[in-house]
């Protein structure tokens, strides 16, 4: 047996499953079942599901700029208005200043998503107040770690930086020695001497150095002017100061050329190995003056 529903008298029936539809009627109406429209069934639209208040506030506080909450509320042309002002107009102040006043208008007054279903809104304030504290320490947490992987590399940077300077510095020095010599066929006795042809008493100063009392660059004197020195490029004029940096001081020499030396030792008698090319006569001048900086300025390394 089977059942039937007659949809035109609105009565249930049961027929012989070997029954044709055709050669049926209905007692009551006297309707054959073929003629009986069936009413289709109700089909059942899907509800989507309420979004929670508290991943839309997380997501406002930790990415609101690039308006990831407003997709995630289905609000996607407000994310989009904030990701294009953040990429056009994100070095200015005001603008970033003013999307962060709208974010946080949005937590408070935004209710329901793009297509009006209200958040799970389980926690209220509590979860309002609550998901921004947890916005706020990821970010925290996130700077924390960003800053610490990048301030080594900021710091090589400032670092390298500094040498650069410094070598241009003594670069300049020497040039003005050389005009100096060219100028009175002789090489000066003073560091002094050499401001008049730098240009700027900026260069007298090292970028690394900690201390204004003491000159950043120190001036050896010769008895004997460039063109009589055996081996102009082996011949330090110019000696940093130790201190200014923490493996090497720069050197300028004789024939004009510059590099960074070595410092192995902790006093400037212990840099006279590094220039085994030079003389004796030149050696012994050099040698004096290191001891006598020693002296004056003593031991600047630990």
């Amino acid at each position: 047996m089977k059942k039937v529903d007659c949809q035109n008298c609105k009565q249930d029936y049961e027929t012989e499953d070997s029954i044709q539809a055709a050669s049926y009627s209905y007692p009551k109406c006297n309707v054959p079942l073929s003629e009986i429209t069936q009413a289709p069934s109700p089909t059942t639209i899907p509800v989507p599901a309420a979004k929670s208040h508290m991943v839309y506030c997380m997501l406002a506080v930790l990415f609101g700029q690039l308006g990831i909450h407003n997709i995630y509320s289905g609000h996607t042309a407000h994310g989009i208005i904030k990701l294009l002002l953040l990429s056009l107009l994100g070095w200015t102040i005001i603008i970033p200043l003013g999307v962060f006043i709208w974010i946080i208008v949005e937590m408070l007054t935004v209710t329901a998503d793009k297509h009006g279903i209200p958040f799970n809104d389980k926690l209220g304030r509590t979860g309002v107040i609550l998901s921004i504290g947890i916005g706020l320490f990821c970010q925290f947490f996130f700077a924390t770690i960003l800053a610490a992987m990048l301030l080594p590399a900021l710091s090589t940077a400032r670092n390298r930086a500094r040498v650069v300077r410094c070598e241009n510095n003594v670069k300049k020095i020497s040039r003005g020695y050389a005009i100096y010599v060219d100028e009175y066929k002789a090489p000066p006795t003073e560091m002094s001497l050499l401001m008049s042809y730098a240009w700027d008493n900026e260069v007298f100063r090292c970028p690394g150095s900690s201390d204004d009392n003491q000159p950043s660059y120190l001036l050896v004197t010769y008895p004997v002017s460039i063109e009589k020195m055996s081996k102009p490029s082996a011949v330090p004029i110019i000696i940093e100061k130790l201190g200014n940096h923490r493996n090497h001081v720069t050197v300028a020499f004789a024939d004009g050329h510059t590099e960074p030396v070595a410092v192995r030792g902790n006093s400037y008698t212990d840099l006279l190995n590094s220039f085994p090319n030079m003389d004796e006569q030149e050696r012994t001048v050099l040698a004096k003056q290191l001891a006598q900086w020693d002296a004056d300025y003593g031991l600047v390394l630990d």
